[in-house]
Order: structure tokens, then sequence, then C-alpha cells
């Protein structure tokens, strides 16, 4: 039955983790995407004091639930519509809660050092913590502003506002293709966005805005060009996964665009592309950070893949954790215990979660067995659901989750609230 409230929802989270199990703990964010379609759909307007009411209310329904607080996903509508004033308005209701302002910034690449300071903000206005997702420098002839955007994270903690940040390691990042058209393009939602994308006027008009209007908009497709975005789900035409938008143009005979625009078409606009546009020294840089944590941004696979499966996801998806801290190792960013602690208690406290990251007695027995200097992340782009090396035991809540380095089937993960 779906859940239509915030609280309704953290109540089926609580019964599926009595009655079915979850594999990991969970804890929650309410999207304030959500909260903007269910006060006024997918407008690009302001809100009126009713629709700014409705969202405010529901944020408080949220915190009172237990989330953590809200997130905002400012490249992705609704919540692209979304100003500065509107963010805080709202961080101002969750700020009694010690809640966290989590944000995936309106920019990673050209304007990213306007989009950090947008963030902090909003969590200077509202007196709260902020959370900047995935952490990363887009476009390489922005290679090293990894430098200026942890000064700018200096300069919020030194006016006391705590601004902490979560990162994948890698390279590439992935979104949904739909996600790559420009905002303005997508006012109404999918299905109005689909009958614009049949217009070959308004393809032409859609792409000169990806190529030129990005001070409007920035994706993936600005940053590395058809030939840098992996189509990696469409379900719809499986034939075209694991190609590029580039490759499938090609085979198609015709321009990338339209290739683009088909593949939206014929997949009712849910597809998702992996985009390899990064900075591999400022991913580096920024991992070096302590206020920097690990984030997979993956979601949870419906049923086990076959680990030789090709294609279909992105590593990060099953070895973002091991790839961290081998790289953290390989590089000497910081030692074994440091780089665990950061991982755990240290993001726990930070998110405002108590009374588990620490091997102590009393707490939940949620504990990795490690041979740590064996790590190694064998999933890649081609093989994405390849098993860690490195990883025996696994206890989650005390119970015998991954035993010699094979999933048990056991889900004993719990629902984790705020404070």
């Amino acid at each position: 039955e779906k859940a239509e409230t915030p609280a309704s929802f953290m109540q089926a989270a609580e019964e599926t983790a009595r009655a079915e199990g979850l594999g990991t703990n969970y804890a929650f964010f309410i999207g304030h995407g959500a909260l903007r379609a269910k006060a006024m759909g997918y407008s690009d307007a302001k809100p009126t004091e009713a629709q700014m009411n409705c969202m405010k209310e529901n944020l408080k329904q949220a915190m009172e639930a237990g989330f953590l607080g809200y997130s905002s996903g400012l490249v992705y509508a609704p919540s692209v519509y979304g100003d500065a004033e509107e963010l805080t308005e709202l961080a101002k209701v969750m700020a009694p809660y010690n809640g966290i302002y989590a944000s995936h910034i309106r920019s990673e690449g050209d304007r990213e050092l306007a989009a950090v300071q947008e963030a902090i903000t909003v969590g200077e206005g509202a007196g709260c913590k902020v959370l900047i997702s995935h952490f990363k420098v887009i476009g390489m002839h922005n290679e090293g502003r990894s430098a200026q955007l942890l000064a700018a994270l200096d300069q919020a903690w030194a006016k006391g506002v705590q601004v902490y940040a979560d990162q994948y390691p890698y390279t590439a990042g992935s979104a949904p293709l739909l996600a790559q058209i420009p905002p303005k393009y997508l006012v109404g939602g999918t299905a109005e966005a689909l009958k614009r994308l049949k217009d070959p006027q308004l393809r032409k008009e859609i792409l000169h805005s990806i190529l030129h209007e990005t001070e409007e908009f920035d994706g993936g497709i600005y940053y590395g060009g058809f030939e840098r975005v992996l189509v990696v789900e469409a379900r719809k035409t499986p034939q075209l996964e694991n190609k590029t938008l580039a490759q499938i143009a090609e085979e198609q005979g015709k321009e990338p665009m339209d290739a683009y625009c088909d593949l939206l078409l014929e997949n009712d606009g849910i597809a998702q592309g992996v985009y390899f546009t990064q900075v591999p020294s400022d991913m580096i840089r920024l991992m070096a950070d302590s206020r920097v944590f690990c984030g997979s941004d993956w979601s949870d696979f419906a049923a086990p893949v076959d680990p030789n499966t090709e294609g279909g996801s992105h590593p990060r998806a099953v070895s973002t954790t091991v790839r961290r801290l081998e790289l953290v190792r390989d590089f000497r960013l910081r030692t074994m215990e440091e780089s665990i602690k950061n991982i755990t208690y240290d993001t726990a406290q930070a998110m405002g979660l108590t009374g588990i990251g620490l091997l102590k007695e009393g707490w939940p027995a949620d504990i990795a067995v490690i041979d740590y200097d064996a790590l190694h992340a064998r999933a890649d782009f081609v093989h994405p659901y390849r098993r860690n090396d490195g990883v025996h035991y696994v206890l989650v809540s005390g119970k015998l989750a991954v035993e010699n380095g094979t999933v048990t089937g056991v889900r004993a993960g719990r629902i984790l609230k705020r404070g």
C-alpha cells in the first residue's frame, strides 16, 4: 500500500524490517522534490503561502517521525525550481530538531563554487548542518577547483556552519538520461517532456540549450559529449544498453541528439546513463579531507544479480566502500584506523545517529571482518556486479550476513532514526 505521508512511510519501513528483514541498516532524508511535488506538482512557480505551508507541515511530520533532515536535488525537476529563499525557509522548520540539509547542488562543474556557497547560505540562514551530496569536480578544464571548494568549507566552519560532504570513489557519475534535458523543458512532468521531444525543431532548441545555455543548466552531455554518455539501463530497448549515445547514433545513422531523444521516447523516459566527466586528482584531494564521508549514491537491487553480468549498473553499487578504503590505503591519505572511523563513527555522529559506529559493549554488532591489505574492488563499468576481494565476514545486528565472502541471505538490518 502506498505510503502517503512521512509518518506512514516510516511506519511502513519499520513493518517491512520486522516482517521481511532489511539487508543493511536504513536511515532516511525526506526529499525536497517530494515535498514540492505534493504541494504543487512539477510547476516552476514560486510556492504560494498555502503550498509553502503544505511543504513545511510534511517536513515537520518527517522530523517528528525520525527522519535525519531533508535533501534537495537541485539539478532534478521539481526540486530544481526551488530557490535559496524557499530552501532556507524549509530548513528553518527542521533546525529545532537538529535536522540536516543535504543537497545535490546546482552545479558540480563550471558554477560549482557558487552552488556550494548556496548550500552554505541555507545552513547559515537556518542554523542547521549541511551535507553536500557526492562531492566532485566535473570537467577537465576545472581541474584543481577542489582546493577552492575545501576553502569554502573552512570559511563556513569558521562562521559556525557545520558543512560535511559525501563522495563516491569513481570518476564517472550516473543519473537518469531524462535529467540531461534542461529543467525548463521538463515543466509539467515526464509525460509533458516526452511530448516535447517528438518535435524535431524543439530537439534542436534543446541541444542548443544543453551546449550553450550552461548558466541555466550544465549536464553530462555538455561536459563529456554524447561519446562519454554510456547507456546502462534501457529496459524496453536492451539492445542499446552498454553503448554510448554516440555509438547508438552511428549504428542507427542518426544525429546523436535524435538517437538520444528516440531512446527516451521508446523507454517512456525511464533510462539510466553513466557520465565519464570527473577529474581524478580532485577526487583524491576531496577524499583526503576528514569532513568528506563515503557515499554510494545508488539504489538497492530488487533481486540478486550474477556477478559476471555485463553492464546494467555502476560499480559504485557494490564496491564503493572497498574502493574508497583501497584508494585511501594506496594513496596513503590516512591510517587504516582513521579511514574506518571516518566511514563509520564520524559519519554517524555527523548525521545525528547515536549509539552506532564503534565496537563497543552494548552497541549493535554491525561488524565487517576484512583483510585490509588485500582489499580490492573488482567491479568496473563492464562488469559492475563483481564481488570485492578482502571482505570475509559481515555481521548486521550480530547476525552473519556475509560468510567467507558470500552473502548468506540473512537480513537483520534496522531502521535508524535521528538521535
